[in-house]
Order: structure tokens, then sequence, then C-alpha cells
């Protein structure tokens, strides 16, 4: 809904901004005029209608440009915003705030502690969302002091956290021709982040690398992915979620593409997401616990 209102209020030039906010303000006071005329009996005014309707369609993609998916905030521009510092979702950013809405519900609606219950939900939230922010800067910081010791050339590199925490990281080093993928936890004791190289394989691509699907999926990838073949199908490995368990050239990536030519066309296929053949999800998970305290 937000896309589609930024797309209906988007315009051009120095004071853009001013006038996207002030169009999203009239909109967030259409939906609550319609909204509050519904309603028989409400003892709450426009102006705080308005604002809820307002916060609701802002910080929502805000959040959103925080988490290792992101979002096109600025569309139709194709800018996509993605800090990646919080994971799609994280128990300990989600349920104190579930929390707190829930015992709100069953309060009294003329309880002064109502408001006060709904600030502490979302002050947990947001203090937790600077934590992993600290995170980051700290994994990040330790990461490129290790690709320094270790002497290795790169581009760039990326971090992200893994699920379900903020604790343990993966990191996407891009060297060139291949990338080095490795994990780092703030909680290990050595100082050296072990890497896995993987190439890229884009000449795998062959006559396909400019086709309008294979450029698409490298916007949605953030350009962080590798090409391999399985007989005449091309696979497309989106990096930015990893491997399931420790980085491996030869394990599958959690969100995989088939491109499958079809004459002139190309047929793109999610492949579903799941564990390796002869693993489990908890097996996974048990091992995704032990990394993250360390090594």
């Amino acid at each position: 809904m937000f896309a589609l209102l930024v797309a209906l209020t988007f315009v051009q030039g120095t004071e853009s901004w001013i006038m996207r906010g002030a169009l999203l303000a009239v909109t967030a006071g259409i939906i609550a005029l319609i909204f509050r005329r519904k309603r028989s009996v409400d003892d709450g005014t426009l102006k705080q209608w308005s604002l809820l309707f307002w916060w609701s369609l802002v910080t929502h993609p805000l959040l959103d440009c925080h988490t290792t998916w992101g979002t096109q905030l600025f569309w139709p521009l194709p800018w996509k915003l993605s800090w990646n510092n919080i994971f799609v979702v994280d128990p300990l950013y989600t349920v104190p705030f579930m929390i707190c809405v829930g015992i709100v519900l069953f309060m009294r609606r003329d309880s002064r502690w109502r408001r006060w219950v709904n600030w502490l939900g979302i002050g947990i939230s947001s203090a937790y969302m600077v934590f992993t922010i600290a995170c980051k800067r700290i994994a990040v910081g330790a990461i490129g002091a290790s690709l320094e010791r270790q002497h290795i050339a790169y581009i760039d590199f990326s971090t992200r956290p893994t699920p379900f925490n903020s604790i343990l990281w993966t990191v996407n080093v891009d060297a060139g021709d291949h990338y080095l993928l490795g994990y780092h936890s703030l909680l290990d004791t050595k100082a050296e982040v072990e890497f896995a190289r993987v190439d890229k394989g884009v000449e795998s691509l062959g006559v396909w690398a400019q086709h309008e699907k294979v450029k698409r999926l490298e916007v949605l990838s953030d350009h962080n992915y590798t090409v391999r073949l399985q007989g005449d199908t091309i696979v497309f490995n989106d990096l930015r979620f990893g491997q399931m368990g420790e980085p491996s050239p030869d394990k599958p990536f959690v969100f995989s593409y088939l491109l499958i030519p079809q004459g002139d066309e190309l047929r793109v296929e999610l492949i579903p997401p799941g564990p390796p053949k002869g693993e489990d999800l908890s097996t996974l998970l048990q091992e995704l616990w032990v990394r993250i305290k360390g090594e």
C-alpha cells in the first residue's frame, strides 16, 4: 500500500521530500476520515486517527529498510535500501512489542497505564534495533581487520545477521571472480575469520547474461550472486541469505532460481528453500546455536 501511495504522490524537484511528506499526511487524513465515519461510536479525534495511519504508513517501510531483504522505499525509482542490521524475522524485536500490545487489549480503555505499556513495547523494540546497529558496526570492524591481517585483496564485503539473532553474522567478500563466504560471531575468541571460496561463475549465463529476467534477479540479490550449471539448467544463487550450515562451495543456497531456456525465452523457477539432502532443520538450528556461542 505504501509503494502505491508513493507512486501516486511522487514528485520531482529539490522540494520533493517536503511535497511527498505533505501528500502522505493528506492521504493519512483521508483514510482516517473514511475509517472514522464507519465507526458508530468513537471518542478518537480526526487528528489522532490521522497520526495513527501516518505513522503506520511511514514506519513500516522504514523498518523494512533495516532488514536483510530491504525495500524499494522510493519506488518506482529502482533504488533499493537494505541496511542489513536485523534479520527479516527476529523474535527479540517483535515479541516484546506483541506482548505489550496483548496486555493493552485486556486493559480498560480509560486506564492511564495503557499509554505507558504501549510506549514500553515501542521503547524495548527500538532499543533492540539500536543494539543491532551497534552489533553490525562491531562485526564490520572485526571482519575488515581480519581481511587486512590475512592480506586478502577484495573489492567490497557485506555483512548480514543470521536467522533470529544479531550475534552471528555472515560475510560475503567480493574478491573479483569469486566470493569468500564466512561467519563471524561477536562471541568469537579467535581473531581471524575463516572463509570458503565460491566462484561467481557468471560465464555460465552465456547468451542470457543480458536478459531482462537475469537483470531483475541481479537487482533482487543486490548483485550478491553466483551461477552454477546443473546439466543444461542454469542455477542462479542469491547469496544474501547464505547457505544452510557452514559455508561450502558445494552446498545449496537458501534462495536459488532455476533459469530454464525455452526457445528465445527464459523461465525462472524458485527452488523451494529447505535443508540439504540428508539434513534436518533441527540439526541445522542446533549447529547455528553452537556457532553463535563463538569459536
